[in-house]
């Protein structure tokens, strides 16, 4: 009797495992698998980034190993150092997610993740005193064209949007991500 039960159980049962067993992600559902880990694991140097006036885009590639791992992680040039720090191991976390780990062994190709940053709180906007001259004024509107030209790294973030550390700019065969965006004004959240 045991043994009837199980031949009749057994192929109802193995479409479920191996279903199960063989999920692949859209590139919607890798977006946001990546985007969860992120927002879980990305912690940057929280004194570095209170003092840091910039805006900018930081290209993540990386790909997933034979044995599920990230490997081959690099970022775009013009990255500062703490960012670096702090997405890679937000980046390293994604091996925590055996799904996704699987669809991207699978796929076999590069992963390229846009980064957007915005930290202002190390911004020192300058300031106008009343009754202020034309001469103050004029000051005042170049100290903070001064300031907000200096903080505006997109412009590099275009140009070398494809210069990772290797130090070759060439097209990749990849799939890119949703920008993964992270903002800090001066009360220190991110």
């Amino acid at each position: 009797m045991k043994n009837i039960i199980l031949f009749f159980l057994i192929p109802l049962i193995s479409p479920l495992c191996l279903s199960a067993q063989f999920k692949t992600l859209s590139v919607d559902q890798i977006s946001e698998h990546v985007e969860k880990n992120l927002r879980d694991n990305y912690h940057p140097d929280s004194v570095a980034v209170s003092k840091l006036c910039m805006q900018g885009c930081i290209f993540v590639k990386f790909n997933v190993d034979n044995q599920g791992r990230i490997a081959n992680l690099s970022f775009s040039k013009d990255s500062a150092t703490f960012i670096i720090s702090g997405l890679t191991n937000a980046i390293r976390s994604l091996e925590k997610d055996p799904v996704l780990i699987k669809t991207l062994k699978r796929l076999g190709k590069a992963i390229v993740l846009p980064c957007i940053y915005e930290y202002y709180q190390g911004c020192t906007a300058p300031k106008i005193h009343r009754p202020a001259t034309t001469e103050d004024k004029l000051k005042f509107v170049i100290s903070y064209y001064r300031m907000m030209t200096g903080a505006n790294r997109y412009l590099f973030t275009l140009s070398d949007m494809l210069n990772f550390e290797d130090g070759k700019r060439k097209g990749i065969d990849c799939i890119l991500l949703n920008p993964f965006e992270v903002l800090a004004l001066s009360g220190g959240d991110y």
